[in-house]
Order: C-alpha cells, then sequence, then structure tokens
C-alpha cells in the first residue's frame, strides 16, 4: 500500500492469494470510512492475528492488500508508524491516532485512524482500497469498488481452490462505510443507519474464494 494504487490483473490476484492464503488464514481486518458533512474524510483501520501465527502477520495482510488491490512495499509496513505517515502523506492526509502491536483475547492487534480533508480525492486516489467516489447525474453519491469483473475461479485450478478453502477459515475482512446522508442503495451485508457494512468471510462463504469482493452503494447529500 506504500506505492500509489496500480490495476491489477484477475491472473495476478489468483495467484498472489493462492500462494499466499496457503501460509496464513488467521488474518482480520476492519476498515470503517466516515465521510463527513463538510466532506473530509476519516478511516479506522483494524488488524489482528492469532498470536501462534503472528510470524505471517506481514504476509496475510498482503493477501488483504491483494483484495483491496493496493501494492506493497516493506511486508511490515502497517505495523511501522513511520511507514505508514509516509504512505497517506502522499495525499496530505494525517495520521491522527496509531497504537502498534498490543495483545487481546489470544490475538496480535494494530489500529490506526487517518484523516483527509477531501474525501472524493482521497478515496480515488487509490491509497485507501480499490474505491471511486463520484457524483452521479441523479445528484446521488456513487461509491463502488474499482476491481475487475471477472471471476477468480477461471485462473485457478480445482486443486489451488481446495487449498484455499482449507487454508482461510479464519480470514476475514470487514468494511464499514458511514456518510453523510441518506443511504439510497447498497449491496452491503447489512445497514444500520447511516451505515453500511460488508463482511467478507471465506470460512462461511466459499465463493469469496472465486470471486472479487464488490462494494455497491449510492447515497445523497443532506441539504
Amino acid at each position: 500500500m506504500v506505492s500509489p494504487t496500480l490495476p491489477l490483473s484477475c491472473i495476478r490476484f489468483g495467484v498472489a492469494v493462492c500462494c499466499l492464503l496457503m501460509l496464513v488464514g488467521c488474518i482480520h481486518l476492519e476498515q470503517s470510512i466516515e465521510i463527513g458533512q463538510d466532506q473530509s474524510l476519516r478511516v479506522r483501520y483494524h488488524y489482528s492475528v492469532a498470536e501462534d501465527m503472528a510470524a505471517t502477520m506481514e504476509t496475510g495482510r498482503t493477501v488483504l492488500d491483494t483484495w483491496q488491490e493496493t501494492e506493497t512495499a516493506g511486508l511490515n509496513w502497517f505495523t511501522n508508524e513511520a511507514a505508514v505517515r509516509r504512505h497517506f502523506a502522499q495525499i496530505g492526509a494525517e495520521i491522527v491516532h496509531f497504537r502498534g502491536v498490543y495483545r487481546q483475547r489470544g490475538r496480535k492487534h494494530v489500529e490506526f485512524t487517518v484523516e483527509a480533508m477531501d474525501a472524493v480525492t482521497a478515496l480515488n486516489s487509490g491509497l485507501f482500497g480499490a474505491f471511486e467516489l463520484s457524483a452521479e447525474a441523479d445528484g446521488t453519491q456513487r461509491l463502488h469498488s474499482t476491481f475487475p469483473a471477472e471471476k477468480t475461479s477461471d485462473t485457478l485450478s480445482k486443486e489451488h481452490l481446495e487449498a484455499l478453502r482449507a487454508f482461510s477459515d479464519d480470514l476475514w475482512l470487514q468494511i464499514r462505510v458511514t456518510i453523510p446522508g441518506e443511504i439510497e442503495a447498497t449491496n452491503a451485508t447489512k445497514t444500520k443507519g447511516r451505515t453500511a457494512i460488508w463482511t467478507f468471510d471465506p470460512g462461511k462463504d466459499k465463493t469469496l474464494l472465486t470471486r472479487l469482493p464488490s462494494i455497491e452503494m449510492t447515497y445523497r447529500d443532506p441539504k
């Protein structure tokens, strides 16, 4: 995630996930995105990994970054406050909270919060993942993921898919988006007021191993 986002092919995704998931199936990522009424942006990241798998935390982070179509430079960047600050400084965003590795309930955690003045510029930069935020002709705002449409099953053998299923039981990604207005449409797992929540859990939904996660949401800003 240190360098600007570059498009990833479906083949690259398949190879990366196949190789990396076989090494780690224990990493969780919560990403909470909040767009303010002043169109500012606040994003909180919370990584965690089982303590007995902490040595593979960096590899698992690479899997999740692949899901979010981001580039990597330094496998331990997200545990390094200076590296995190350099990453988001590319668009003038500020780290307002950083908590390094700590232990809780048998897992190791890292969390940090990023703030940016302009949500559109920040989200469209690719530094927060494969997102695009744009104004629609009907006056609504559209937030969506920018992954390729192809299924990864087209690039993975039956043996590779079986290996992914065996090693992905504790791989988990949740994205929460809170907007300033009213949600008009979304493919989120669930909604709660102004917040849409997507949960990607291959341990429960094996189809996530053969397709890229999809984020789709339209909302209307308050008048």
